[in-house]
């Protein structure tokens, strides 16, 4: 997998990563960058610090015509390259979470999104907040014709009664 996703510089990432778009092709793809994604597994290769980490680690990406460059955020901040000839697919799969409250149902759209490379994988956790703008990201130019979207079967439900969660607080003694 190192050859593939590489530690690189800023200047070498540049030269490795090929062109930027032009102003007027980033302004037609709306855009090049991607929000915050939650990492849940794949990076070992990378950085063990960040494998063994307890705290949630978060990844970006900037879309070139060529590659992706990935970025991990936090204290042990890395920059990565993922070549285009090297991602074979990117798995979007969607779940769907029907939230019970006082005021009814909530239907709130999250995903896991599995990059598949030569060697290995990345898995990373979208959730709601950001989901639409994730998803229309791993539509544009190249990485839509890579990328496979799917809906989860399953459609957990989960009930939000106030009651007992006034009754753990205090039994914890928040």
């Amino acid at each position: 997998m190192a050859s593939q996703i590489q530690h690189t510089s800023s200047s070498k990432l540049e030269e490795s990563a090929g062109p930027d778009y032009s102003f007027l092709k980033k302004l037609i793809l709306g855009g090049i960058g991607s929000m915050k994604m939650i990492h849940i597994e794949g990076l070992e290769y990378i950085d063990p610090c960040i494998a063994n980490s307890e705290s949630p680690q978060y990844l970006s990406f900037e879309l070139r015509p060529n590659s992706l460059i990935g970025r991990t955020h936090g204290n042990s901040g890395k920059t990565f390259l993922v070549k285009k000839d090297d991602l074979k697919v990117v798995l979007f799969e969607t779940f769907k979470l029907k939230i019970a409250t006082r005021k009814g149902i909530v239907i709130r759209h999250e995903a896991i999104i599995d990059f598949t490379f030569n060697s290995g994988n990345i898995k990373l956790y979208v959730p709601g907040n950001a989901y639409k703008s994730v998803k229309n990201y791993f539509r544009k130019d190249w990485l839509g014709k890579i990328t496979e979207f799917s809906v989860s079967s399953t459609e957990p439900e989960i009930s939000y009664e106030a009651r007992i969660v006034e009754i753990i607080a205090r039994l914890i003694g928040l």
